[in-house]
């Protein structure tokens, strides 16, 4: 929880002095993207930043995409097959 403290806690703050159109914001699909673009104004690093963010997210969810069939045994398996 400290961690979390001290990383987001300065992101959220310099989030708030960077955003400029909050409206952009709310209707953005991704809108952690969209914070990151207003932040940088730089596609290719909001492109390379936001990679980084999927993937981060991807690989601490409770539930990654590659790791949905790790109950299936070999032999269920070769069923599927």
């Amino acid at each position: 929880m400290l961690i979390g403290l001290f990383t987001g806690l300065p992101i959220m703050i310099a989030a708030m002095f960077t955003t400029t159109d909050y409206t952009k914001v709310m209707n953005a699909g991704f809108p952690a993207v969209e914070l990151i673009f207003q932040a940088t104004g730089n596609r290719s690093l909001t492109m390379f930043l936001g990679g980084l963010l999927i993937l981060v997210m991807a690989c601490t969810s409770p539930h990654p995409p590659f790791r949905m069939y790790r109950h299936i045994n070999h032999s269920q398996l070769t069923s599927l097959l």
